[in-house]
C-alpha cells in the first residue's frame, strides 16, 4: 500500500458519527508484540468489533451482549509487524 495513500491514525478519543449498518474503520501500522486496545462507546447504537490484519486468520471479533449503551472492547498483541 503506497504509505501516501494511508488515512492518519486516529488519536486517542477520537469520535465518529457512525450510522446504523454502515462500516467504519481506521488503519494502524503497528510493530509485532504491541498490546492493542480498542475501546468503543456505545452511545445509543450496538455495534462489533473487528481488528485484522498480518497473522490474525480472517480477523478477531469482539460483540459482547453490552446492548446498545455500553463499552465494546477489544485486547490483541500484534504477531508481527504491519498494517491492522
Amino acid at each position: 500500500m503506497n504509505q501516501d495513500a494511508r488515512p492518519p491514525i486516529p488519536e486517542p478519543g477520537t469520535v465518529a458519527d457512525i450510522e446504523a449498518g454502515d462500516p467504519h474503520g481506521d488503519l494502524l501500522e503497528l510493530e509485532a508484540g504491541r498490546l492493542v486496545i480498542l475501546r468503543v462507546e456505545q452511545l445509543g447504537a450496538d455495534i462489533a468489533l473487528r481488528l485484522t490484519g498480518p497473522g490474525t486468520d480472517g480477523g478477531i471479533e469482539a460483540d459482547s451482549p453490552t446492548g446498545d449503551w455500553d463499552a465494546e472492547e477489544l485486547a490483541f498483541v500484534t504477531p508481527q509487524r504491519g498494517i491492522y
